[in-house]
């Protein structure tokens, strides 16, 4: 999948509107860039109610922008700076833009918060914060090298002014010259990140198809692109097919005390098979389906018209999600053995990661390593293993014999809690924060995480971590808890709402 450029959009739509009043006799060049940023909150107005476009744009005026865009972030990690006093109404601002690295000291641990930006530093600022965004803009080409003071730009930011003329974000102040030393004005800033923003793509949720699920829980793709969902609480594999749900695996006509249908285990031909609560699946090269049936602590083949019970003596406590590798062997997060397991084309079982019983975290050796409910898996092409340690709210990477926590911070345990705390956090890999992350899905280097306790869909890349999809409060997505990548869309099981949407990302 060819990258795509994904904002960090986690609460910037939720800001209320507040529209500072300025006034225009006839419409201006910036006029729709400040309208935009008026709208976010993103520049300060005076007590007249203008945003003063012709003043000079300060370094701590320009990072708030960006700030508020971003929904008012907190930073992953602090500094001291001797001119940001720490009952400074902009001090949230300067930690999360020097955190993010987007905007720096000036050296000697200041900030220099009310020092001006120049034209060529508000390139520099773009071009950082165009870092975080998992795809390309034109990298810079050569229409900038066209402006007669170009040599006046300084050597740490000529990639950047090459990249924002390029891009189409600031354009020349007068013709032919790019005044790269000149103090920006307020109004210039604005317009650059409104460009900026402008050229982001926009992330749409869709609820892609609604039936009569009860508490889905997993989906695939079959080998003919068609979309399976497992829809957990019917005892049901649902088939998507020309806009219509089929089934696979119909549930038994029975129901339980709950109102949910009953549960079983009985193996035999497609029409006669009962599952207990089918939780995940994924298919083999042959068209095998390997079901994941957590009531039964089992993985059920389906192949053929034959329902079977693969690897009966594995020992599974409750598992909740599988994965498959180039060879075929399937790997299981073993949810409350916390373990992960795999089970060979002919059925023979082991243990890869964690210790059977054992729980908490622990990275190292394989053997050693400990998890705490592992309930999400995912194996790249290069045979690493993606976890979701669901408990411990990380996300977790075994390679070569090894574990590692490859993205989301250890938050504490409340006091007698048998689960961390979690939290709701983009940014850097390590200071991210999760709430009981569980499905995953890895395609072209992106690690595509259901976040169910946040109610949101997050992209780890790079080595950093976005909110695609989700504010923290259930909503359009209700605890969505698996995601499948095809052919340019990401479908999520919003269980809770019962529903599959989808997010258009592109190819």
């Amino acid at each position: 999948m060819k990258k795509k450029i994904f904002a960090l959009l986690t609460a910037a739509f939720l800001i209320p509107v507040i529209v500072m009043a300025y006034e225009a006799a006839q419409p201006r060049w910036y006029d729709n860039a400040l309208a935009f940023a008026a709208q976010y909150g993103m520049l300060d107005a005076d007590e007249y109610g203008s945003l003063q476009p012709d003043a000079p744009v300060t370094r701590v005026a320009f990072a708030r922008a960006i700030w508020m865009y971003e929904g008012q972030p907190d930073a992953q990690f602090t500094r001291m700076f001797y001119d940001v006093e720490a009952d400074a109404p902009y001090y949230d601002v300067v930690q999360w833009i020097t955190s993010m690295g987007i905007i720096t000291g000036v050296g000697g641990s200041y900030f220099a918060p009310h020092e001006g930006l120049t034209r060529q530093q508000i390139a520099v600022i773009l071009y950082r914060y165009a870092m975080y965004f998992t795809a390309a803009f034109a990298s810079g080409g050569t229409d900038a090298l066209a402006f007669y003071d170009y040599e006046y730009v300084r050597e740490y930011a000529e990639s950047a002014v090459r990249f924002v003329v390029e891009n189409g974000f600031m354009r020349g102040r007068q013709a032919g010259y790019f005044a790269p030393s000149a103090p920006a004005t307020r109004a210039e800033a604005v317009v650059a990140l409104y460009n900026f923003i402008q050229a982001l793509p926009t992330l749409e949720l869709t609820a892609f198809f609604e039936a009569d699920f009860t508490l889905p829980m997993g989906i695939t793709v079959d080998n003919d692109g068609n979309l399976v969902v497992f829809d957990t609480f019917n005892a049901a594999v649902r088939r998507i097919r020309n806009n219509r749900a089929e089934t696979i695996i119909a549930g038994a006509d029975i129901l339980d005390e709950f109102g949910f249908t009953m549960p079983f285990h009985v193996d035999g031909t497609r029409e006669n098979a009962l599952l207990g609560r089918p939780t995940a699946g994924v298919f083999a090269r042959n068209g095998d389906l390997f079901i994941v049936d957590s009531a039964n602590n089992a993985i059920r083949r389906l192949r053929g018209d034959n329902v079977t019970t693969f690897a009966p003596y594995a020992g599974l406590n409750q598992p909740s999600a599988i994965a498959i590798d180039r060879n075929g062997n399937l790997f299981v997060a073993d949810t409350l053995n916390h373990v992960i397991r795999r089970i060979s084309s002919a059925g023979s079982v082991t243990t890869v990661a964690g210790v059977m019983g054992e729980y908490g975290h622990n990275d190292g050796a394989a053997n050693q390593a400990l998890f705490l409910e592992p309930a999400g898996i995912a194996v790249a092409p290069n045979g690493d293993i993606f976890v979701a340690d669901t408990g411990n709210h990380v996300i977790r990477r075994i390679s070569g014999g090894t574990v590692t926590t490859v993205a989301g911070a250890l938050t504490p345990f409340a006091e007698d809690a048998y689960y961390r705390s979690g939290g709701f956090a983009d940014g850097a890999a390590a200071g991210a924060l999760f709430y009981f992350p569980r499905g995953l899905y890895y395609v072209g280097g992106e690690l595509f995480i259901a976040d169910a306790g946040n109610h949101a869909i997050r992209l780890f890349t790079g080595g950093a971590v976005y909110t695609l999809a989700g504010n923290g409060e259930p909503g359009m997505l209700n605890q969505p808890v698996d995601v499948v990548y095809f052919n340019g869309v990401l479908y999520i099981v919003d269980s809770l709402n019962h529903a599959i949407r989808a997010i258009l990302l592109g190819e």
